[in-house]
C-alpha cells in the first residue's frame, strides 16, 4: 500500500512539504516531485518506510535515520540522489536560509570566464560535487587549488580538478 503523498523535508528547496507520487516502482524508490519547489525527488534510503522492503537493505547499515527527508531527483540517465541532504552531510539542520550559503557558491567559471552563481546539481559522498554556471549553464566543480573560480566539467574526471587559471592557462 503506497501513499499518493508524503510529508517531509525536500533537498531542493528544505522546505517540509508535501511530496507527490509520479512513478511507481517495485525494484527501486518511488518518484515523487516536491509541491514546493516542483522538482523531482525520492525518498531518502535513510528514511524510515512502512513498505515491504527489509531495514537491511534499505538503510544505510541497516539504520533508519528519523530526521531524514527526500534525496534530489534528477531528469537525466545519471541516476538521483541515493541519500537526502541531511544524511549526506550537505546540511545539519533543515534551514531554507542554507541553500545559498551552504550549498550554492558565487565565482569564476572556467566556461564563460564570468564572475557567476553555481548551483549545487548533485553531491555523493565520496566524489566530487556537481554544479551549473547560472551564465553559460555549464556543469562545473569546485576547483581544488582555490576558491576564486570553478574547473570545467569537460574532459577526464580529476579527483582535483583545477580552473583555468590554476592549470596556468
Amino acid at each position: 500500500d503506497v501513499s499518493c503523498t508524503e510529508t517531509a523535508h525536500c533537498s531542493w528547496c528544505f522546505n517540509k512539504t508535501v511530496h507527490a507520487l509520479i512513478e511507481t516502482n517495485i525494484v527501486r524508490r518511488n518518484v515523487y516531485r516536491c509541491t514546493g519547489c516542483d522538482r523531482l525527488s525520492l525518498p531518502c534510503v535513510n528514511k524510515p518506510t512502512s513498505s515491504s522492503r527489509s531495514s537491511l537493505t534499505y538503510g544505510l547499515g541497516g539504520i533508519p535515520n528519523p530526521n531524514c527527508g527526500f534525496a534530489r531527483g534528477h531528469d537525466d540517465d545519471k541516476g538521483h540522489d541515493e541519500t537526502c541532504a541531511m544524511c549526506s552531510k550537505l546540511v545539519d539542520q533543515w534551514d531554507p536560509s542554507l541553500i545559498e550559503s551552504q550549498l550554492n557558491k558565487t565565482a569564476y567559471c572556467s566556461s564563460c570566464f564570468q564572475k557567476s552563481h553555481h548551483i549545487l546539481l548533485r553531491h555523493k559522498l565520496g566524489a566530487v560535487d556537481r554544479y551549473q554556471c547560472q551564465v553559460c549553464k555549464s556543469t562545473t566543480r569546485k576547483c581544488g587549488t582555490c576558491s576564486d573560480a570553478f574547473a570545467t566539467n569537460k574532459g577526464l574526471v580529476a579527483k582535483e580538478p583545477k580552473c583555468l587559471k590554476c592549470k596556468g592557462q
